[in-house]
């Protein structure tokens, strides 16, 4: 039935809660947009209404089929439908019957009366539309900074990944509906304007108001759409380069950096993917980080970060801030080619986006810093931290991610599926991967891909080579989809036969709990090395053998002789469990043999893995810790970092220990040759790994007790406070006065207590945080008394400074303990504290301690609180505490020397 109201205004608002793109409903197929036209306004000059902008649009359509109606996406907007037309190519006009508004799946319905003709052309004009530029930082959004005067600014930014270009203007907002864009943006002209394309025109259109048009973009999808309004100033411009941000942070020099890696990065991808880069600009934009959460976007030509994620001052950034900022650039930069030059087509392959550009967020930037060791990066932050996400039951496939759950996004769609792209390089080969890779985006250009693409790019140039048998006769589809339609990854065991000199390998799937039962079964790449092969080639990492069975046997080369190591520069995603003859065997060599010949990053999997296997309850503890006895000789990052993650779980188990004196002993001797090796203070001759490892030796030394440590971090902080000169990382910094306060007396704390409370005095953040690492129990017992007599401890930020001092100090869970018994708090503040408290005891002692205070004070929380003692104690025993205990009082307790820690 006609609409009989059309002629009249009819404004439409659309308005719906966030639905994340993976959950909406797919848009009709009926038409593809081929051009948008699109012209925008800000109010950004007018105070009253600055938060508005309206614009116009027409889109060049093609229809696919013969339809009676186009949808589109729309959402928050204000729609004048007097100005709504459809008109075929040779001019003719369509009747719009109806426009409707769908608003659970976010479509602007617009019915016709003559139906649109299939393979025909028509432009649907969308001559006025409004919205709200909401501070929700999504879609198109006000943003704001202060100046070093004090005054604060207004800016307008975009961010739509995933499906909020709709709330910036009616758009076939789906990742497969890819066209061209012209861009035109109309703005005071005290602010300029940047967008996807280079600047074609500025036209002065009277009323102070100037319209920007952007040259013509290639195809992309919408998510990618871009444009900026503001007063910022830019860098120098290099070649296609340039970087905006706030005035002030680029008079400091502080974009210099990234400007500069900026183009060494985009030059070695275009080098290492033999494609150049389409656009013919690389913007880069820093936005106040309270405005973009996200970190970074990949937008194409205009890519945005959190200002966090790009600012460098040599006087205030840390090593990993400036690898941060060079390893976000690489990411965004790959993003250029795989995302927006290649586009997968449902959200649910986002990992063709996301995991390949992590994976070249280490592997690119290793290209412009090969010193760093970026790769060995990756395995410790990437690949063993995806280890344990996905060795829960709440996890998911990398082929079935939902948007909904930004955690399974975050692990799964970046994290897991770009450890997979780095097995796939080591198991292709590298020249294969970069070759397929090359392929892949070659003939997919400006299009729309399947995970299936991808893998048929690789089986071309394996057919190509004649290689086959890297695969095992395989194909690669066949191999990759167990990794990516599988949830979870597979433990790999291998039993050694010593009699009758074979081994079998068995896969399941790795769960944190034993008990549990799954049918995956993966293709797995294996590459191993015998101890007495007499070419240890830990760079070959083909695989060896293709485990695609539950259960395989092979006959051992070397009768059962020696160690065998499975998983070459731990190169597959999968974990690694031995039969304990071999463990022993590794073990034994690290500690007697030529340690060094096992590769780095193999070391670091056998720490790894053994404490991950213990802690589990999968192998007796004294495995990890026969092991970890060799790190005495140790010197590299790579393989101590594990270790150093593994204290924690070892520290908490032991601190209620008769032991723990002979603990802190024995890690203090194990790091004992690293940190004489890195010492205190950096040195020039530091490469990029030894200053992350210096702070993890510094924080367990310091820590637990050594002495030269502790006061060296003692004579730093009381020069700094008779100069005011602190050259140190920033990373070491919080160390530095944590470790001071650890035994500084009443006057060192006093002047940081003064320096915390002034939230303009330099390092503010850090000597907060300092205060609570006093092992003085009469000085704790003051700061807790002065944060209740400020009210700061009851009032916003007061649980996190209470549980500062549980965290950093080893007196405070007794102090605090003491403090709560007698303290006036506030019930509710009162259960929370003791509740926070509750996390660090795990004794029968520690649990009536805490009965007492509850039946003082009842209130639910404390129960809570008391559920999780009980709980903890039996996680000590289920943490094998007497099994822990028994090997130090056999090995550690004969070799006790007192005389370096306290």
């Amino acid at each position: 039935m006609e609409n009989q109201n059309l002629s009249l205004i009819l404004f439409i608002v659309l308005s719906y809660s966030f639905i994340s793109a993976f959950a909406n409903s797919s848009l009709p197929k009926n038409v593809k947009p081929i051009r948008y036209t699109l012209t925008v306004e800000t109010n950004l000059d007018v105070k009253e209404n600055c938060t508005t902008f309206n614009g116009s649009i027409i889109i060049e359509l093609l229809s696919v089929q013969a339809a009676s109606n186009i949808t589109l996406n729309a959402r928050n907007l204000t729609i004048n439908n007097e100005f709504l037309t459809v008109i075929h190519s040779d001019g003719s006009k369509l009747k719009v019957t109806n426009v409707k508004l769908d608003e659970e799946k976010q479509f602007l319905i617009i019915h016709l009366k003559d139906e649109l003709l299939a393979d025909e052309y028509y432009n649907l004009t969308i001559g006025e539309f409004s919205g709200i530029m909401t501070n929700d930082n999504v879609g198109f959004y006000l943003a704001k900074y202060t100046t070093k005067d004090g005054e604060e600014r207004n800016i307008a930014v975009t961010d739509f990944e995933s499906s909020d270009a709709r709330k910036a203007f009616p758009c076939f907002d789906d990742p497969s509906m890819k066209a061209k864009f012209i861009i035109n943006i109309i703005r005071p002209a005290n602010y300029f304007a940047i967008s996807n394309g280079e600047l074609v025109s500025t036209e002065d259109l009277g009323n102070g108001r100037f319209m920007d048009t952007f040259n013509e973009t290639m195809i992309m999808p919408t998510y990618v759409v871009a444009y900026l309004v503001s007063d910022f100033k830019h860098t120098q411009k290099i070649e296609r380069h340039r970087v905006f941000a706030q005035p002030d942070a680029i008079d400091d020099g502080k974009l210099d950096y990234a400007l500069s890696v900026a183009v060494e990065t985009l030059q070695a991808l275009e080098e290492y993917i033999g494609l150049n880069y389409t656009n013919t600009k690389m913007d880069q934009v820093a936005i106040p980080e309270k405005y973009f959460v996200e970190g970074a976007m990949e937008n194409w030509g205009l890519v945005t970060f959190s200002d966090g994620n790009l600012h460098i001052s040599n006087d205030t950034s840390s090593i990993e801030d400036i690898e941060r900022v060079t390893t976000y650039i690489a990411h965004e930069f790959a993003h250029q080619w795989f995302g927006n030059l290649v586009t997968f087509k449902e959200w649910r392959y986002l990992w063709l986006a996301e995991g390949i550009s992590t994976f070249f967020q280490f592997y690119g930037a290793s290209f412009v810093r090969p010193t760093w060791r970026l790769m060995d990066r990756f395995v410790l932050t990437i690949l063993q931290e995806a280890f344990e996400f996905d060795s829960t039951n709440y996890t998911v496939s990398i082929n079935d991610v939902s948007g909904d759950d930004r955690y399974a996004v975050w692990w799964i769609s970046y994290r897991k599926a770009s450890v997979v792209m780095r097995m796939a390089q080591h198991f292709l080969t590298f020249d294969i991967f970069r070759r397929g890779l090359h392929l892949y985006l070659e003939k997919n250009k400006y299009q729309n891909t399947e995970p299936k693409d991808l893998y048929a790019a690789f089986q071309v140039i394996v057919d190509q080579d004649g290689a086959d048998d890297i695969l095992g006769n395989n194909s690669v589809e066949s191999i990759m989809e167990t990794w990516n339609s599988l949830e979870g990854f597979p433990l790999v065991t291998v039993e050694r036969n010593y009699e009758n000199h074979t081994f079998t390998l068995s896969q399941k799937r790795y769960f944190e709990d034993n008990d549990i039962e799954s049918g995956n079964i993966w293709y797995i790449p294996i590459s191993y090395v015998y101890q007495l092969h007499s070419n240890n080639n830990f760079s070959d990492t083909r695989a060896d053998i293709w485990l695609t069975k539950k259960s395989m046997t092979f006959v051992d080369q070397f009768k059962a002789k020696g160690w065998f190591l499975i998983n070459k520069q731990q190169t597959g995603y999968y974990r690694v469990n031995y039969d304990l003859v071999n463990w022993d065997r590794l073990a034994s060599f690290l500690n007697q043999g030529d340690y060094d010949s096992i590769y780095v990053l193999n070391r670091a999997q056998l720490i790894d893995d053994a404490f991950c296997f213990a802690r589990h309850g999968k192998i007796p503890y004294h495995v990890p810790l026969n092991l970890s006895k060799y790190l005495v000789r140790e010197t590299d990052y790579v393989p101590i970092a594990p270790f150093v993650d593994a204290i924690p779980h070892l520290t908490f188990v032991m601190s209620s220990s008769k032991l723990y004196d002979v603990y802190r002993h024995y890690i203090i001797n194990l790091l004992s040759t690293a940190y004489d090796y890195l010492g205190f203070d950096e040195k020039p001759s530091d490469s990029h790994l030894d200053k992350f490892n210096r702070i993890n030796v510094v924080k367990v030394m310091c820590r637990l007790g050594h002495l030269e440590c502790r006061n060296n971090a003692l004579k730093k902080f009381r020069e700094w406070k008779e100069t005011g000169i602190l050259s140190v990382d920033p990373l070491l910094k919080r160390l530095l006065f944590c470790n001071a306060m650890r035994i500084g007396d009443m006057d060192d704390w006093e002047f940081v207590y003064k320096k915390a409370i002034n939230k303009s005095s330099t390092h503010h953040t850090a000597l907060h945080s300092a205060l609570a690492c006093t092992e003085n129990e009469f000085i704790l017992k003051q700061y807790l008394n002065r944060l209740l007599n400020s009210t700061l401890l009851i009032g916003k930020g007061g649980r996190a400074l209470f549980n500062n001092i549980l965290l950093y100090s080893n007196v405070g869970p007794k102090v605090a303990l003491d403090f709560l018994r007698n303290a006036s708090i506030p019930e509710k503040q009162h259960a929370t504290l003791v509740y926070d408290l509750s996390g660090r005891f795990a004794t029968e002692e520690q649990l009536r301690e805490l009965q007492v205070l509850n039946s003082t004070v009842r209130h639910k929380v404390f129960e809570n609180a008391v559920n999780i003692v009980s709980g903890n104690i039996k996680f000590m025993k289920d943490s094998y505490k007497e099994d822990i205990e028994k090997w130090f009082y056999e090995y550690v307790a004969e070799n006790m020397e007192d005389s370096n820690i306290v």
